[in-house]
């Protein structure tokens, strides 16, 4: 039997002798992490047998008690496999619940109000083609003429891309997927609610080790999604798209998280943070640009079943 570290949830460094396993979903935490615990998270992460981790808690200056000891804090963030065989699905590709959009969602907007994507997500390709198909997608060469920035990202939305539709004053809804969780929201109107950055604010305040954490999950290739997380994550973020463009209010400066292993909703309202200026500054009166410039690059608007979305760098 080999166990390995599941290569879907990230092991983020909260502090150099601290860590986690998780990022919105911390399956386990390690404390006072030294030589010992140090050696064998780097054999897990490659796989190894409890035998050999045996040795390398021996060769490290501990022993076979520290390497169980270790297995049992990790809990649910190792995996067993029989050797050669591949890992058993990981959180991240559990299937999701039945999902059924509500009828305000399913309804093309009234007035042909039309959303924007840009990023990348598993999903979003389906995303912007199911957009499409209701006419609530911006016109390839149009997107200036879209409602909404819809801004698909990887564990967190990076800061030059919160900054971008921020400056321009653009209403912006960031659909983040992160461990086997989808974060929908808040929708930020510039000057009127909550930005991205009093968010993250808030964060720093509820988690000084957040910024740390935050840096690790920038560029971290998106958790693996089965084809029932997948069809629960797009029932979710098309209803939420269609039903914004019909009224803002109901996600100005709220936050869904749906749980793609159950289907489960929690809600979170974030307000603006006192340390944050982005209420207290005028609106720019830049215009909706068609080219947004290098740190957003657009999900394709009419995606083919093979088509991927386009990163959105840092």
């Amino acid at each position: 039997m080999v166990l390995l570290l599941d290569p879907d949830i990230p092991l983020l460094w909260r502090t150099p002798q601290s860590a986690q396993l998780g990022a919105l979903r911390v399956v386990a935490r390690l404390d006072a992490v030294g030589r010992v615990e140090e050696r064998l998270i780097q054999a897990l992460r490659g796989g190894a047998d409890p035998a050999a981790l045996a040795v390398v808690a021996e060769q490290a200056g501990g022993s076979a008690a520290d390497a169980d000891e270790m297995l049992r804090r990790l809990g649910p963030a190792v995996l067993s496999t029989a050797p050669g065989g591949a890992a058993a699905p990981g959180p991240g590709s559990a299937p999701g619940s039945r999902s059924v959009p509500d009828r305000d969602g399913s309804r093309p907007a009234r007035r042909r109000e039309r959303a924007a994507l840009f990023g990348e997500l598993p999903f979003g390709a389906e995303l912007a083609s199911a957009l499409h198909e209701r006419d609530l997608l911006a016109r390839p060469g149009r997107a200036g003429d879209a409602r909404l920035a819809v801004v698909l990202a990887a564990w967190i939305v990076p800061p030059a891309v919160a900054g971008h539709w921020l400056r321009r004053d653009v209403p912006h809804l960031p659909i983040v997927l992160a461990d086997d969780t989808l974060v929908i929201g808040p929708l930020v109107q510039p000057g009127a609610s909550a930005c991205l950055h009093c968010v993250h604010r808030h964060r720093v305040d509820d988690d000084p080790a957040w910024p740390a954490l935050a840096a690790q999950l920038l560029d971290r290739p998106a958790p693996r999604m089965d084809g029932l997380s997948r069809a629960l994550a797009l029932a979710h973020a098309g209803r939420i798209v269609a039903s914004t463009l019909v009224d803002e209010s109901r996600m100005r400066g709220v936050e869904l998280r749906v749980d793609l292993r159950d289907g489960a909703i929690s809600e979170r309202t974030w307000m603006p943070h006192p340390e944050c200026r982005c209420a207290a500054r005028p609106g720019s009166g830049w215009a909706h640009d068609d080219a947004p410039g290098p740190e957003c690059r657009r999900t394709p608007a009419m995606p083919t079943s093979s088509a991927r979305a386009v990163a959105a760098p840092a």
